[in-house]
């Protein structure tokens, strides 16, 4: 899923050192960060942020970085995401996912500020389906 930076992150290196970074795009196998300068190929690092009310903190091992206008993109793929917590996140992702659409849909329809009503309404029919597990607010 495509975040365009909107999510953001803190790489955990072996070291100790914290490198700030956002999150471009997110599976279930990984991602794509933005940061100021690459991290090396191959190294194991610990990954932390958010999705939606939900904290991610997982290893991951960084990829092959690509220089970009403005510092580089990385990718990294999960390592240690047990299967349960895999699930988890596939359902926040779709939930997201869901949310990206219906604000297109508002703004493609003209509309400005979408009824939060209406999008509590969509989300208590995904509560019926087994987001309520997740999403503790609904």
């Amino acid at each position: 899923m495509k975040l365009g930076g909107s999510v953001l992150a803190v790489v955990l290196l072996e070291n100790g050192r914290q490198v700030r970074a956002r999150m471009n795009q997110l599976s279930v196998n990984g991602g794509l960060l933005s940061l100021e300068h690459p991290l090396d190929e191959g190294i194991k690092v610990t990954t932390l942020f958010h999705l939606g009310t939900t904290s991610i903190r997982t290893r991951a091992e960084m990829l092959f970085p690509m220089w970009a206008t403005k510092g580089c993109f990385q990718p990294f793929r999960f390592m240690e995401l047990p299967e349960h917590d895999r699930n988890k996140f596939r359902l926040h992702l779709q939930f997201h996912r869901y949310q990206q659409r219906y604000a297109y849909g508002q703004r493609a329809a003209g509309h400005q500020h979408g009824d939060p009503f209406q999008l509590h309404c969509c989300a208590a029919s995904f509560c019926s389906t087994g987001f309520q597990r997740i999403f503790p607010r609904c």
